[in-house]
């Protein structure tokens, strides 16, 4: 259960929860989850390959020991192997002070509409429709804290061809808080309607090789689709309920 402030938050369905800022550093820390269950993971994972051969074993950041209060969130991050994550996820044994937390691109039009993608075949969420997004890596930690926006920026490149020099980022974070996932939501606005920011997206996807996503969407009020995973609809509904 995620500490905070004023004790632990619900832990029935996502809640939404804005911060001023997200302080999280790294250190060297052994999951003994992973260590456990070794051989049952790696047996895992090689059935899932087989239904998914893209699937591939890199080593990624999880986050432990989050905490909210005073305006901010922070946590410890760890360095481990993605099999691992998809094991104790799909076993709902990832352990209640652990969670599986990444960097989402809200992507907002100049007409308040937002910007998605839906997902390759060939990707694990295939099928799907989300923001740019995902999960940290070593790479992202900068002086032992783990650059959240640098990362966000990153993702939204390789996924979209937009540059961050193009847009603009709202000050703050949106959390939401869905079970073990934790998704971080930074508000990043284009000067161009949605309409335009898809259709430059799409040209883009074109000029790639092996794109994430497979088709980009534009997502206007109140319009929620079954594809969004439900820690995206929550967020899309505390976003629309800030307008109105």
């Amino acid at each position: 259960m995620l500490a905070t402030a004023s004790g632990s938050l619900r832990s029935h369905g996502p809640q939404v929860l804005r911060v001023d800022r997200v302080d999280c550093i790294y250190e060297q820390w052994d999951w003994p989850f992973a260590a456990r269950r070794r051989t049952a993971i790696d047996t895992y994972f090689r059935r899932e390959k087989r239904a998914n051969s893209s699937l591939w074993n890199g080593q990624l950041l999880l986050l432990r020991d989050l905490y909210v209060g005073d305006g901010g969130l922070r946590g410890r991050c760890f360095e481990t192997d993605y099999a691992s994550l998809l094991a104790g996820l799909a076993w709902g044994n990832i352990g209640h002070h652990i969670k599986a937390c990444f960097g989402v691109a809200a992507l907002m039009g100049s007409d308040g509409a937002f910007v998605v993608g839906r997902m390759a075949p060939h990707t694990r969420n295939a099928g799907q429709i989300y923001f740019p997004s995902g999960s940290f890596d070593r790479k992202d930690v900068v002086a032992g804290k783990l650059d959240i926006l640098g990362s966000i920026w990153r993702e939204l490149r390789e996924e979209t061809g937009l540059a961050p020099e193009e847009l603009v980022a709202d000050p703050g974070w949106h959390v939401v808080f869905a079970g073990p996932r934790v998704p971080l939501f930074k508000v990043v606005h284009a000067s161009e309607p949605a309409d335009v920011v898809r259709s430059r997206i799409v040209a883009n996807l074109a000029s790639q090789r092996r794109p994430e996503f497979v088709a980009v969407e534009v997502v206007r009020t109140h319009q929620l689709d079954p594809r969004m995973p439900a820690w995206m609809q929550s967020y899309l509904r505390h976003a629309w309920s800030a307008f109105a």
